[in-house]
């Protein structure tokens, strides 16, 4: 048994939901349809619908260097976060977490969930299995950058006084990437 949580144009006039959330309709990421394709083909569903899934239209993943400006570079820069700071943040509101060596205030359900950690290998395992970041492949670059990107869009994009979004950085001169 499972549960699937529909967020439709109904719920999105509700009060209950449109002060803080709005519809808006995209197609999936390249990454979450191949997820579905290469499942569908496992489960052997029907041809023609896994055809249909694969010439589905995709959301282009956002360029890291189309949001790496100045102001970017301020915000990974603005402190240097050791890793036992990371670390002891784990279990509070506001937490941090580590992507690419770059250090993001987590809060609320996030902080409990992703606080205190460097997701940047359990990010890469989203694309594709490897045993370290040592076997990093190109693909795993892409998605790390494309998550950098996003978080640098969130962070820009966050009201003055919002807690959040990136605060400095780790180990993230250390990325040639």
């Amino acid at each position: 048994m499972g549960y699937a949580y529909v967020f439709t144009p109904e719920n999105a006039r509700n009060p209950a939901y449109s002060s803080f959330v709005a519809y808006n309709e995209v197609p999936p990421s390249q990454r979450y349809l191949n997820m579905l394709t290469s499942g569908g083909k496992k489960i052997n569903l029907d041809a023609k619908y896994v055809a249909d899934l694969e010439a589905h239209a995709v959301s282009p993943l956002p360029v890291l260097a189309d949001v790496l400006d100045d102001e970017a570079k301020a915000l990974i820069t603005a402190r240097q976060f050791t890793d036992v700071e990371i670390e002891a943040s784990k279990g509070q509101d506001p937490s941090y977490s580590v992507l690419k060596g770059v250090v993001i205030m987590k809060t609320g359900a996030m902080a409990k969930m992703a606080g205190g950690t460097d997701r940047t290998f359990k990010e890469c395992l989203r694309v594709r299995v490897i045993e370290s970041l040592a076997e990093l492949g190109d693909d795993h670059k892409a998605w790390l950058n494309a998550n950098v990107a996003a978080e640098i869009i969130k962070t820009k994009q966050l009201k003055e006084g919002e807690l959040g979004g990136i605060v400095g950085m780790t180990n993230y001169n250390e990325y040639d990437f």
